[in-house]
C-alpha cells in the first residue's frame, strides 16, 4: 500500500488580492501541501514555467491585464499539463463565466462568497488534504 505522505501535493494560488491568498494559503496549506503563490499573471506564468502543480487555484481578474485573464491561464495550464486540476475562483461570477471556465478545462468553480466548510469539502474532493476545518462559516474573502 503507497503511503499519501510520500509526495505532498502541490497548490498554486493565483489571486491579485492578498487577503484572499493568505486565507487560501492558511486554509489548505498543511503536512501534505505544499502552497505557492502568486499575485499576477505574469508571476502565475513564471511559476507554471518552472514548477509542476496537482491543482491550480485561480482568480479571473487579475492585474496585470485587462478583463478575464483566468480563463487564459486555465487554458495555458491544461495545455502545458492537462492533468493538473485548475480551479476558477471568482466574486464576478455567472453561469456564463462558470461554462467558459469549464470549456477551458476547469475541474470546479468557486465563487468568493463560498462558505469554508464547502470550499474545504471540494478541496477535499479535488484531492487536497487540507487542514481541519476551525469551526469557521466565514467565506475566505471574510476572514481578514
Amino acid at each position: 500500500m503507497e503511503d499519501d505522505r510520500a509526495e505532498p501535493k502541490r497548490l498554486l494560488i493565483v489571486d491579485d488580492d492578498e487577503t484572499i491568498i493568505a486565507s487560501l494559503a492558511s486554509l489548505l496549506g498543511s503536512d501534505p501541501v505544499v502552497v505557492r503563490t502568486a499575485s499576477s499573471w505574469e508571476q502565475a506564468v513564471e511559476l507554471l514555467q518552472s514548477e509542476m502543480f496537482d491543482l491550480v487555484i485561480t482568480d479571473l481578474r487579475l492585474s496585470g491585464k485587462v478583463g478575464m485573464e483566468g480563463l487564459d491561464l486555465i487554458s495555458q495550464i491544461k495545455q502545458r499539463s492537462p492533468g493538473t486540476r485548475v480551479v476558477l475562483l471568482t466574486a464576478y461570477g455567472s453561469p456564463e463565466i462558470e461554462r467558459e471556465g469549464r470549456a477551458r478545462g476547469a475541474d470546479d468553480y468557486w465563487e468568493k462568497t463560498l462558505p469554508v466548510s464547502t470550499l474545504l469539502e471540494r478541496a477535499r474532493a479535488l484531492g487536497l488534504r487540507a487542514r481541519s476545518e476551525k469551526s469557521q462559516s466565514a467565506s475566505p474573502a471574510r476572514r481578514h
